[in-house]
């Protein structure tokens, strides 16, 4: 769990940077992180459901947003709603995130990211880790599942406080089952 809005699972500019539960050190495993080039990004943000929820709701007020103003859009989302995005990209071993085991990574609801190592387009080695910079960018299921309308909504700041809190996105984030969310508005909870 993360501790902090707009936590990540770790620093990726943090050299004493110490990856697994086991605390190995960083020359037994690093991190990994799968970066989306540019061209990813814009892709997703053009072209996906949830790239266009995330700029209609938050870059409405930059001219073209799908167009040259994209990047302001883009900007203009606030960082905890960016936050979902960022960590499914991040992992803390590299060892468990070579392309022989990318099978095994998961994204935020523990089910496959379908990565595959085509859609690699080169590859980074720093001091503290791998950057896989990939063709692609991989939605979080935050964005897809039940609680995205609820993430996204300003007038549900509550409810969506109480799915976090009290762990209930790993139930509602599961993608295999379907659910019915019915959220009280923050207004709605006063009463």
């Amino acid at each position: 769990r993360h501790e902090a809005l707009g936590s990540l699972l770790f620093d990726p500019g943090w050299n004493a940077f110490k990856g697994t539960s086991d605390q190995k050190a960083k020359e037994v495993d690093m991190a990994a992180i799968f970066a989306p080039s540019d061209k990813a990004v814009v892709s997703y943000f053009r072209e996906t459901e949830s790239g266009h929820t995330l700029i209609n709701r938050y870059g409405a007020n930059v001219a073209d947003p799908f167009g040259a103003g994209l990047l302001q859009a883009i900007d203009s989302i606030p960082v905890d709603k960016l936050e979902p995005l960022v960590r499914n990209h991040m992992q803390m071993s590299f060892v468990s995130a070579v392309p022989s085991k990318f099978e095994l990574v998961v994204n935020d609801a523990r089910d496959p990211m379908h990565l595959k190592k085509e859609d690699i387009s080169h590859t980074m080695l720093a001091n503290n880790g791998v950057v896989y910079v990939m063709k692609k960018l991989y939605s979080p299921a935050r964005y897809e599942s039940v609680i995205a309308p609820v993430m996204f909504d300003d007038t549900l700041s509550v409810i969506y406080k109480f799915i976090e809190d009290l762990d209930y996105d790993q139930y509602l984030l599961s993608m295999q089952n379907k659910f019915t969310l019915i959220a009280t508005s923050d207004s709605g909870m006063v009463y």
